[in-house]
């Protein structure tokens, strides 16, 4: 029954976080940040912090629980804070999540988590931070969720879970020449079989020369908290990590039920929080959902 009633009351509402301090300082014992939570109209995760043509901005998914699909919005940002918000820059009629951003050839990229469609895509920015068109497939017939991309030695690295097998516990590893592709699959897929430490967590980070990966920590719930790997080998043939550190959801704010996301830009990092709340439309969606399993059954 505590079950039952959570899921028809007690709903996610996520939130960006803003913090002034370069992501290796999470990697710090007992390190305590100060946090500037975004008041976004809506619920927001996901963010990540992109500079682009002079101006900066933070990318993050926008769910919308009346049609219970997400979509890419953006907000400005300046250091006096959060700025203009543009709302639903990349959207279609599947969900969108994790708006993943990179620079390639003075080209701005988004390759965003779309595993409803079945299919990696790369979007082209034509204006930043609003317009982006479709450029290209990346990976077909392929549900990826939480696609990560990384330079380590000689190839580039895609890191994700995949939605069709274990999305919070199975980690694939893909390598290529280029963060366009084509991509190989890494020979020990899935490199990893465990709801806590598999699941990307944001973009991974470079710090006295080692690379960490920030991945969620789903074993007790989905979004608990988020577990930064320390990446010890990487090759097509290896992979071996160990946890760093472990961040919890921040102590004191109004977003304590979980945190499952983190990326850094220069000396900022964004991260997201959730708290719960009531939204009829999530109640609406939970009872159908029951009601076609009855009527199915």
């Amino acid at each position: 029954m505590k079950s039952v009633f959570s899921k028809l009351w007690n709903h996610q509402h996520w939130a960006i976080g803003l913090v002034r301090e370069r992501t290796a300082r999470f990697l710090e014992q007992g390190f305590q940040p100060d946090v500037n939570w975004f008041a976004a109209p809506t619920f927001a995760a996901d963010p990540f912090l992109v500079h682009h043509e002079g101006k900066t901005a933070i990318l993050y998914e926008e769910f919308d629980y009346r049609s219970h699909r997400g979509r890419i919005s953006a907000v400005e940002f300046t250091d006096s804070g959060f700025g203009t918000v543009f709302r639903n820059v990349i959207e279609d009629e599947f969900h969108f999540s994790y708006p993943f951003c990179l620079h390639i050839d003075g080209e701005l990229y988004c390759i965003p988590e779309h595993n409803k469609s079945g299919r990696l895509a790369a979007y082209r920015c034509v204006r930043f931070p609003d317009q982006w068109t479709f450029d290209r497939v990346l990976m077909d017939s392929m549900p990826i969720v939480d696609p990560t991309i990384f330079q380590y030695e000689e190839h580039w690295w895609l890191s994700c879970t995949r939605q069709d097998r274990g999305s919070n516990s199975q980690l694939y590893l893909f390598y290529g020449p280029s963060p366009l592709g084509p991509w190989k699959e890494h020979a020990g897929n899935p490199v990893k079989v465990s709801p806590m430490g598999s699941r990307p967590a944001g973009a991974v980070f470079e710090n006295d020369g080692t690379l960490y990966r920030p991945s969620q920590d789903c074993s007790t719930a989905y979004g608990g908290s988020i577990v930064i790997q320390k990446i010890q080998i990487l090759n097509p043939l290896e992979f071996r990590e160990e946890t760093a550190r472990r961040i919890e959801p921040i102590a004191g704010s109004p977003y304590r039920r979980g945190t499952h996301h983190i990326a850094g830009l220069g000396n900022w990092t964004v991260i997201d929080g959730c708290r719960s709340t009531f939204s009829a439309y999530e109640t609406a969606f939970v009872l159908k959902g029951w009601s076609q399993k009855l009527i199915r059954r």
